[in-house]
């Protein structure tokens, strides 16, 4: 039996390196093919733009409109960020990335980058390795779970070729799928499409990396606080720039203009800005070169300005039209930020240290990728940065919470069968059907106003009184007020260890008030670890009743099925 089990895994591994082995060559073979194309379109901007500056208003102008009909036209889904799309289709598409996607939406970043719109070249580097992924596990009629896995993995050999960085390829298809979890199983498949990826990639285009190495540095305490401070106010200006381009889409869904019209303004915008800080176009590796070198030296506020242009760039290409991804941008910010935290605090020591820093806690922050942000300056500035850099990220990450630029696509953490398809009917009516999920209340789905239980009830009594329901978490309530919850198990381990009293065990259980909307119940659920919720009447915290998770699945269906009905009769008429 041991025998059998020995040969069982090794063929497992012989076929995995016989899929993973080719895949990672053949997706850092293509994402060097789509570079190209950038780089030649990056040739052309930086000619006319030096010719005649008109150009820096009228290219990024074509680009969003080019990269929007690309989009649109040719796939069908909406435009925006690489990561995000990978991961809508890798936890509600089953994994299944169509050849229309992984050709042209890879191909419509590299028109809005290489025409200055503002995004990261990760973005079609993963979207098109994961794309890839996931068309050769439907030719080889994968599974649904080994499906999702090979395009993430797929998405990692991406991120490794263009970086040069296998060890970040790794480290992203471990992390980017959750906010405060790890995708193991993804782990061995991706270490070795990211190595084949990374390996034909720097045999094509050579081995530089995309940021200059750092010389060593000696260990310092008060640097070590300095990254400290980088970590807190990373966090914070984290937080701001997904808060900003979140609104920019909220925006963008209120105004009442075509398409192609809101791409329009969008590249006017983004080009008018180019006359004034042309350092925002592209992925603004130049910048973050020449402020990591020092040879990028500019007065305080013009920092700070570039800083602000650059955020509100990104949101405007991403939102409006344009195509590419969000991690170099943020990147980006994090170089402005150490540069400008260097200018203004005395004795912060060599700024280069301390861009490297506040660059990895953006990182770790605003995508949630704490790992991946190190790996990633480790590869490409050199290992001397580690410490510092390990120390901000891990600040940053705590600091910002659950804020991450791709919201409710990247759950906190892998999901529970159970749990999994509440999340993804949400995603669905969240998507296409926001005003629904507005429209019902707290009240409209409130039951079991008659379950409760007293702190001052005895295990057994509670036992004798929640026989008759089942769930396994419970109201704790006292003169009307609610003041905490308590578990099933905590009242068994209280029966059997003779307590007198159930007492307060969980003070702080979620709650909600009698008139917020369904969406906004559903937002409370996913950010925390609970699995119901408890209704309270305002400020007096007077309780009002109960409501399951299974209550919530059972809405959220009743509205799916409402929706269905209604496009039948749209498509009869």
């Amino acid at each position: 039996m041991i025998k059998s089990n020995s040969f069982d895994r090794l063929d497992d591994y012989l076929r995995m390196l016989a899929v993973h082995i080719p895949l990672g060559a053949f997706i850092g073979l293509s994402v060097v093919i789509i570079h190209e194309i950038y780089v030649l379109l990056t040739e052309q901007y930086t000619h006319f733009t030096h010719e005649n500056s008109v150009f820096l208003v009228i290219f990024p102008v074509i680009a969003i409109l080019i990269a929007y009909f690309i989009v649109t036209l040719l796939t069908g889904a909406p435009t925006g960020g690489g990561s995000h799309r990978l991961l809508e289709v890798y936890h509600y598409k089953g994994g299944k990335m169509t050849l229309r996607s992984t050709i042209f939406e890879p191909l419509a970043s590299s028109v809005t980058i290489g025409l200055g719109g503002s995004a990261g070249f990760e973005g079609p580097s993963l979207l098109l390795g994961g794309g890839l992924g996931s068309y050769i596990g439907q030719r080889l009629k994968l599974p649904t779970d080994e499906l999702s896995t090979i395009l993430i993995c797929g998405a990692a050999a991406g991120v490794s070729a263009i970086f040069k960085a296998p060890l970040t390829g790794i480290m992203f298809a471990l992390e980017i799928p959750y906010q405060r979890d790890i995708y193991r199983e993804a782990f061995i498949p991706a270490t070795i499409a990211s190595a084949s990826s990374y390996i034909v990639a720097v045999t094509l285009s050579g081995a530089e990396k995309v940021f200059p190495i750092l010389p060593e540095f000696e260990l310092s305490s008060m640097i070590s606080l300095h990254s400290l401070a980088i970590g807190i106010i990373a966090g914070l200006l984290s937080i701001l720039f997904v808060t900003l381009s979140e609104k920019m889409r909220v925006l963008k869904t209120k105004v009442k203009l075509h398409g192609s019209i809101i791409a329009l303004l969008g590249g006017l915008a983004i080009g008018v800005s180019s006359l004034y800080y042309p350092n925002i176009a592209g992925t603004g590796y130049e910048t973050i070169r020449g402020l990591l070198t020092g040879e990028l030296n500019r007065p305080v506020s013009w920092v700070v300005m570039l800083l602000i242009v650059k955020m509100l760039a990104t949101s405007i290409t991403l939102t409006m039209g344009g195509s590419g991804g969000v991690f170099v941008p943020t990147l980006f910010v994090g170089a402005t930020l150490g540069k400008l935290y260097t200018l203004l605090v005395p004795g912060s020591g060599d700024s280069s240290i301390i861009i490297v820093a506040a660059m990895a806690a953006m990182i770790s922050a605003s995508n949630k990728t704490l790992l991946t942000s190190v790996a990633l300056v480790a590869e490409t500035t050199g290992p001397s940065s580690v410490a510092y850099t390990l120390l901000a990220s891990v600040t940053s990450y705590f600091i910002s919470g659950n804020t991450s630029f791709y919201g409710h696509v990247q759950p906190e953490k892998e999901l529970l069968e159970e749990e999994e398809g509440l999340h993804t009917i949400f995603h669905h009516l969240e998507t296409e059907h926001r005003e629904l999920l507005n429209g019902v209340k707290v009240k409209d789905l409130l039951r079991y106003d008659s379950l409760t239980l007293d702190p001052d009830m005895s295990p057994k009594d509670a036992i004798n009184r929640v026989s008759s329901y089942p769930f396994s978490v419970y109201p704790l309530v006292s003169k009307g007020k609610l003041v905490g919850s308590i578990t099933l198990e905590d009242i068994l381990f209280m029966y059997d260890n003779d307590v007198p009293k159930i007492d307060v065990p969980n003070p702080t259980p979620l709650t909600a008030e009698m008139n917020e909307s369904l969406r906004e119940l559903i937002d409370s659920l996913i950010e925390g670890e609970f699995d119901c919720v408890f209704v309270v009447d305002g400020d007096s915290h007077e309780y009002r009743g109960f409501i399951s998770e299974t209550d919530i699945t059972l809405k959220l269906l009743e509205l799916l099925k409402q929706t269905m009905n209604e496009a039948k009769v749209t498509y009869k008429k």
